[in-house]
């Protein structure tokens, strides 16, 4: 991480603290996100560096193909993110996913699986099954992990270096929407089995 990043991260999460701890109904739900966004309209009176934090901070969730987060506060965005250089690439990497949700491409040997009421050991008696005398190369991640999804390329990698092989390429997607997914297998451009519970 970044000098940059670690300081934009610090100034959110300082800013965050500094709400949390005056709040008065802190045991009621809160809309996290919200209440991030806010603290940063809050305590960050510099414009610029505003708008760095929440062109990062909506950006993070953009390339994770999170896109509600970004509608939910679309009027934000647009009343404060007013510099070129952050708002064009990010309404660009906005309407980059929005088109991935709308219509996904999924690989044309990818095979897509939703997976409901069933545990995990059933999923994976299930995928042993059905790949039998394979070696399976199994790959449990979430939209919204960052490190898992830094590790896709490689995947994307070992599935050209290996495709002549009797291997079985299976991605199990955890605690993710399932928009989101489709999206990032559609990113991705992966192959191979995928499965969401």
């Amino acid at each position: 991480m970044s000098f940059s990043d670690r300081f934009l991260s610090y100034i959110v999460y300082r800013n965050m603290a500094i709400d949390w701890n005056n709040r008065e109904d802190v045991k009621k739900e809160v809309d996290t996100d919200s209440f991030k966004v806010q603290s940063v309209l809050k305590h960050t009176p510099n414009n610029l560096i505003r708008e760095l934090v929440l062109t990062k901070f909506f950006s993070q969730y953009l390339d994770a193909n999170q896109i509600k987060i970004f509608d939910a506060h679309k009027e934000i965005i647009e009343k404060n993110i007013k510099e070129p250089f952050l708002r064009e690439p990010l309404f660009e990497l906005y309407e980059k996913v929005k088109k991935r949700h709308n219509n996904p491409e999924i690989e044309e040997h990818a095979i897509i699986k939703k997976i409901n009421n069933s545990s995990v050991k059933e999923v994976i008696d299930s995928i042993k099954s059905q790949n039998k005398g394979k070696l399976i190369y199994l790959d449990y991640w979430s939209t919204w992990c960052a490190p898992c999804r830094d590790e896709m390329p490689n995947s994307k990698k070992l599935e050209r270096d290996f495709e002549s092989k009797d291997i079985s390429f299976v991605y199990v997607c955890l605690d993710s929407n399932e928009a989101a997914w489709k999206a990032s297998i559609s990113q991705f451009k992966l192959k191979g089995k995928h499965y969401f519970m």
